[in-house]
């Protein structure tokens, strides 16, 4: 039993020191080292690496008091911005929002926006007419078979609105 009891142990240790192992791969230099971003990283790596090292050298040679003490007043500097700041937030009952200004129209447009202009020309001619009902046609045509549902189907879905532009083209015309 009790071999048992060391032979589960030792294997417990091995499948740990498995688990969190180093692993001591080669690591291959990547292809693409001339890239620009590898260079941007490798040189903010390098930056970060001196500038560890000199706050490790400069933090070295303060005695432990020292260091808590600077960590002390580093800590309670912070907290009085931070209160400094969520007060004069609500001290001051100033609101930072963006200012919303009428709209100027033009002299040509009317209360609605519509141009005053398109009211006496329309634009719209009786051959353009022809050419939209020859559309319409084309579209009415298509759902009478299946595989034409399905072109119309696409049509409407890859322009959206296309089927009420229509409608108010009619509209239009019809008002003239």
């Amino acid at each position: 039993m009790e071999h048992h009891r060391e032979q589960g142990h030792k294997n417990s240790k091995q499948i740990s020191m498995r688990l969190w192992k180093r692993k001591d791969k080669k690591q291959e230099s990547p292809k693409w080292q001339e890239n620009i971003a590898y260079r941007i990283l490798n040189s903010y790596r390098a930056i970060q690496t001196r500038w560890v090292k000199l706050m490790e050298r400069t933090v070295g040679k303060l005695s432990l008091r020292a260091q808590k003490t600077g960590c002390i007043i580093l800590m309670l500097g912070g907290t009085v911005y931070c209160t400094a700041t969520i007060y004069s937030g609500i001290k001051n009952k100033q609101t930072y929002q963006i200012k919303v200004d009428a709209i100027n129209r033009g002299k040509h447009l009317g209360k609605t926006g519509e141009d005053s202009m398109m009211q006496k020309y329309h634009p719209l001619t009786y051959k353009d007419y022809q050419h939209l009902q020859h559309f319409m046609t084309y579209l009415d045509s298509l759902q009478k078979s299946e595989t034409g549902r399905l072109l119309y189907d696409s049509i409407a879905r890859a322009h959206p609105g296309l089927l009420d532009s229509i409608s108010i083209l009619r509209k239009i015309y019809f008002d003239k």
